[in-house]
């Protein structure tokens, strides 16, 4: 299972409703499941109510795999806070949801605003992005098309039209296809790349482009649910859980090495590129 922040963001609850203290989580392609990761959340949870001060077991979540689950989950059950891929709070800022980012979120493989996102090839032909236009393209991380093109891509093209893009849940997939010449190139975050070099094949593959940094994962909070006092506790809360003799531990089992206080500018170039 991947550490990241997929521990955290694999949540899952039979709740019937949502209110100010639970959490929707959507943050897709991260592999493992919603049933490995629940033991880690509900000790997670449990530690935060103490560290909020709110009653034991009021704190739940829920998981899903696809936007429009969230969207839909969010208009009837009102949920306080949640755990969502950048490309959807992007999505929600720039359609002027009352939306706050409380903190985000630093892991082993999510080193704050300054992951990226790669192109691997393994054919040598294959000189610049311009070689790949019309070929095929798989990755885990295909969710949001809109974030790939005007993100990844910085504007520059459309991924829907100038690729083939070929989805798929498996972090390791991409690579297995390109080097089988069942695809022509992967597009891969940072802890991909890393393992792509224990591969036994991982030698012979290259990387031809590398994002900017991208915008981390960020834990939101809606401003129609949660009151900015209690948004204000949250932040605190999270910035210090890491740190305390309790909250550590926890932190460990999730593989988060912190929660960090936001950085506008993180996020300034994408909101940009995003909104047009």
């Amino acid at each position: 299972m991947r550490p990241i922040v997929f521990a955290l963001t694999l949540l899952c609850s039979s709740a019937a409703l949502a209110g100010p203290k639970d959490f929707v989580v959507y943050a897709p392609g991260m592999g493992g499941t919603a049933e490995q990761a629940r033991p880690y959340l509900e000790t997670f949870f449990r530690d935060l109510e103490k560290e909020m001060s709110w009653p034991t077991g009021s704190a739940d979540g829920q998981y899903f795999e696809e936007e429009s689950a969230v969207a839909g989950y969010l208009a009837s059950k009102k949920p306080g806070y949640g755990l969502v891929t950048p490309g959807m709070y992007l999505d929600l800022a720039c359609k002027k949801e009352s939306i706050d980012i409380v903190a985000t979120v630093v892991g082993v493989a999510n080193a704050g605003s300054s992951a990226r996102y790669h192109v691997v090839v393994k054919n040598p032909d294959i000189k610049e992005l311009k070689d790949l236009q019309g070929k095929k393209v798989s990755s885990n991380h295909l969710q949001n098309a809109k974030f790939i093109s005007a993100v990844v891509f910085a504007g520059k093209l459309d991924a829907q039209t100038y690729f083939k893009l070929e989805p798929t849940n498996s972090p390791i997939k991409p690579f297995k296809l390109v080097d089988r010449g069942e695809a022509d190139a992967a597009l891969v975050d940072d802890a991909q790349l890393a393992h792509m070099n224990t591969l036994p094949f991982g030698k012979e593959l290259r990387v031809l482009y590398s994002s900017e940094p991208l915008p981390p994962f960020p834990v939101v909070s809606f401003g129609k649910v949660v009151k900015p006092a209690e948004r204000d506790a949250m932040k605190k809360t999270l910035l210090g859980l890491c740190a305390t003799a309790t909250g550590a531990p926890v932190c460990k089992s999730l593989s988060i090495t912190r929660f960090e206080a936001v950085d506008p500018a993180a996020y300034k170039s994408a909101l940009a590129q995003y909104c047009k």
